[in-house]
C-alpha cells in the first residue's frame, strides 16, 4: 500500500519530474542557444571597443598635436580671426592767411574700383572710362578680363570726375584726401609743400609745411575690438574708440594784397633783367611781423614733382651772400656807437682807392671822393672812406660784436625750414684787409631776412624785433575744445641806442638821394623820397672760375629802405642775383634792385594810404 502509495507518487513525481524534465529539458536547450549569440555579441563590443580605443588614440594625438606642438600657430591664428584694430587717419591742418584766406587745404580725392561682373557693356564703359579719366582702354581691358571680382581702376580722381562717372553702377570709390594749394605759386615758398620722403612716408618740405610738419599732421584715431566670425564688431566691453586728432591750423601774418603785389613784380623784374634768382620781403619794422615774402625761380606747390630742387629755396632766408654796401650800416653802427665818430668826423679820400693788408680797395668808380663825414660816406657808398673809418676807429671785434648784435651769423628764429645762419668768421682770425672789407660789406655772408631785419631796428629806433610770419597756432585736439597759441611781437635786443638809431634814420634818409634817385623817379615814386631812408648795396659774387677772386660779370643788388622815415609802415627790401640784362646796361642797384622796388613801393604807399 504503501508501496503503491509511493509507487503512485513516484509515477506522478516521475511524470512531474519528466514534465521537470522535459520541461528542464527544453530549458536546457533554450540555454545553449543563448550562450553562441551571447558569444557573438562579445565579438561585436569587442570590435567596438578596439575601433573606440583607436580612435581615441587618434583623437588624442590630435588634440595632443593641437594644443601642445602648434599652440602658438593656432593661437595666434585664433586672435587674427577674432581681433580687430583699424586706424582712422587724420586731416592735415589748414594753413590760412592773415585776413583768413585759406593757403592750403585738404580735398577729396578717389580711388576708383570696378566690379567686374556687374559691368553691363564693356565697349561703352572702357569708352566712357577712357574720355573721362584719360586711363588708357587698353589698360582698362587688361583690368576688367583680370578673373577677379574686384579691380581697381584708377586713382586721383577728383569729385568732379567722380559725379560724371555716377551713371556706371559697376564703379565704387573710395575716398582719400589730398592736399590743395589754392593759390598757385603765389605763397609757395612760405607754405613749402607735401610731398613724400624717400622711404615713401608723406612728409611737409619746406616753409611753414617742413617746419610744422608734426604739429600740421595730428594724431590717427582707431577703433579696436573683437568681431564676430562675420566680421561685425562686438560692441562689448573689449570695443575701443579714438577719434583722430586732426592737424593744428597755422594763421599766417602775410597779407594776401601785398603778397600779390610783391610776388607779382619780383617774377617780373626777375625775368625781365634776367636774373638768376631773386628775393623781395615786406617787414612791419615795429613788430617784426613779415607781412609778404616772395622768391625767384617760384614753383606751384600742387604740382612740385615739376620743378628743380633749386626752385623750392626761399631766398629770402635761404641765400647767403655778401651783401656789398648794404652792409655799411654795422660799419656806421659801429662808428658811432663807440664814441669815437660823430656825424660830424671826416675822412678824406684823395685818390680813390686804399691800401691795407697788402691789398688795394677801390671805390666804385675808382674815383675819388675827397673829404666825406659819415653821412656823405653812405651817400657816395664810399668803400675807402667806410675802410678809413673801420681801421682807423674801429677794431676787428668791435666790427664782429656790432654784426652779431643786429643778428647778421644767427638764425633770426622764423618759423620756416630753410633758414640758413650766414657766416662770420672769428674776429681772432681777421686781420686788417678782413676788417676793411667788411666795413663795406664783402666779408661776410647774411641772408637778406637778416639786412631787412637789421635795417628794422634803425626804423623802430634801435629796438631790434623777432621776426615772425605765424600769428596764431589752433589745436584741434582730439574731441576736446581747441586751444589757440597766439604769437605776440618780440623784442630780441637793443643793438644801439635811440640816438644813435635817430643819427643813422637821418644819414639813410640823405642816402636816398644819391644812387636810388634815378630808379625812384622812373617807377613814380620821385616825390615820396624825402620820406623814404634806405641803403643800396651791389656786391661782387665770388668767381666760381677764379676761387679766391670776384666775378667781374656777376653781382647781387639789394636795395632796403623803409617809409615814412620818421613813423615807419613798413620796410621792404628787393634782392637780384647776377641780372644779366640791367636797364641801362648798368651793373648797379639803381638799375636792378632799386627800380623793383621802387614799383612795388608805389602800390604800398597807396595801400597805406602814404601821402608824399
Amino acid at each position: 500500500m504503501d508501496s503503491k502509495r509511493f509507487g503512485l507518487k513516484s509515477t506522478k513525481l516521475e511524470a512531474q519530474g519528466s514534465g521537470f524534465r522535459g520541461s528542464v529539458s527544453q530549458e536546457s536547450g533554450s540555454l545553449g542557444s543563448g550562450s553562441l549569440e551571447s558569444k557573438s555579441f562579445r565579438k561585436r563590443v569587442s570590435s567596438i571597443m578596439i575601433l573606440f580605443t583607436i580612435f581615441s588614440l587618434i583623437l588624442g594625438f590630435k588634440l595632443f598635436n593641437i594644443q601642445i606642438s602648434q599652440n602658438n600657430e593656432y593661437t595666434i591664428q585664433a586672435a587674427q580671426e577674432n581681433n580687430f584694430s583699424t586706424t582712422i587717419p587724420s586731416l592735415r591742418g589748414l594753413i590760412t592767411a592773415s585776413n583768413g584766406l585759406v593757403l592750403a587745404d585738404n580735398i577729396p580725392i578717389y580711388d576708383a574700383y570696378v566690379t567686374i561682373k556687374n559691368i553691363t557693356n564693356r565697349n561703352s564703359f572702357v569708352n566712357e572710362l577712357n574720355k573721362e579719366l584719360g586711363v588708357p582702354q587698353q589698360k582698362i581691358w587688361n583690368l576688367i578680363n583680370l578673373k577677379l571680382i574686384w579691380v581697381k581702376i584708377a586713382s586721383n580722381v577728383t569729385t568732379k570726375e567722380k559725379n560724371k562717372l555716377s551713371n556706371l553702377t559697376s564703379l565704387s570709390f573710395i575716398q582719400n584726401e589730398q592736399r590743395s594749394y589754392p593759390n598757385g605759386s603765389l605763397f609757395a615758398h612760405v607754405l613749402g609743400f607735401l610731398g613724400k620722403d624717400r622711404s615713401g612716408n608723406i612728409s611737409g618740405f619746406y616753409g611753414i609745411e617742413g617746419y610744422f610738419n608734426g604739429a600740421l599732421t595730428g594724431h590717427p584715431g582707431y577703433t579696436q575690438g573683437i568681431e564676430s566670425a562675420l566680421g561685425i564688431p562686438l560692441l562689448n566691453k573689449n570695443y575701443k574708440f579714438i577719434p583722430p586728432s586732426n592737424g593744428d591750423t597755422i594763421n599766417l601774418t602775410l597779407n594776401p594784397a601785398i603778397q600779390n603785389i610783391v610776388s607779382t613784380e619780383v617774377q617780373y623784374w626777375s625775368k625781365k633783367e634776367d636774373a638768376t634768382s631773386g628775393a623781395a620781403i615786406v617787414m612791419n619794422p615795429k613788430t617784426g611781423a613779415i607781412i609778404a615774402m616772395s622768391s625767384y625761380p617760384s614753383f606751384n606747390p600742387n604740382t612740385y614733382w615739376n620743378y628743380q630742387y633749386s626752385d623750392y629755396l626761399n631766398n629770402a632766408i635761404s641765400f647767403i651772400y655778401e651783401p656789398g654796401s648794404v652792409g655799411k650800416l654795422i660799419m656806421a653802427a659801429a662808428a658811432l656807437s663807440s664814441g669815437k665818430v660823430t656825424p660830424q668826423t671826416t675822412v678824406d679820400d684823395k685818390t680813390g682807392m686804399f691800401q691795407v693788408g697788402g691789398k688795394t680797395i677801390y671805390n666804385w668808380n675808382k674815383a675819388p671822393d675827397g673829404v666825406m663825414n659819415l653821412g656823405q660816406i653812405l651817400f657816395q657808398s664810399s668803400n675807402v672812406g667806410a675802410s678809413i673809418i673801420a681801421t682807423q676807429y674801429l677794431s676787428s671785434q668791435a666790427m664782429y660784436n656790432e654784426s652779431k648784435n643786429f643778428g647778421f651769423g644767427s638764425l633770426t628764429g622764423i618759423t620756416l625750414q630753410g633758414e640758413e645762419t650766414g657766416i662770420i668768421p672769428p674776429y681772432q682770425t681777421w686781420n686788417e684787409s678782413n676788417l676793411a672789407t667788411d666795413s663795406f660789406g664783402q666779408f661776410v655772408s647774411v641772408s637778406p631776412l637778416q639786412i631787412i631785419d637789421a635795417y628794422a631796428a634803425v626804423a623802430n629806433g634801435g629796438v631790434r624785433m623777432q621776426p615772425y610770419v605765424v600769428n596764431s597756432i589752433t589745436t584741434q585736439g582730439n574731441g576736446s575744445r581747441s586751444k589757440v597759441i597766439s604769437y605776440h611781437p618780440t623784442v630780441v635786443n637793443r643793438p644801439i641806442t635811440p640816438a644813435v638809431a635817430s643819427e643813422l634814420n637821418t644819414m639813410f634818409t640823405y642816402t636816398t638821394g644819391g644812387e636810388p634817385n634815378w630808379a625812384l623817379h622812373q617807377t613814380g615814386v620821385g616825390a615820396y623820397m624825402p620820406i623814404i631812408a634806405g641803403k643800396t648795396g651791389s656786391a661782387q659774387m665770388p668767381s666760381v672760375k677764379h676761387p679766391g677772386q670776384y666775378s667781374t660779370h656777376n653781382f647781387v643788388m639789394t636795395y632796403v629802405a623803409y617809409a615814412p622815415a620818421n613813423n615807419p609802415k613798413f620796410i621792404l627790401l628787393t634782392m637780384m642775383n647776377s641780372p644779366q640784362k640791367p636797364l641801362l646796361g648798368q651793373y648797379y642797384a639803381a638799375t636792378t634792385a632799386c627800380v623793383e622796388w621802387g614799383a612795388i613801393a608805389k602800390q604800398l604807399f597807396q595801400y597805406y594810404s602814404i601821402a608824399p
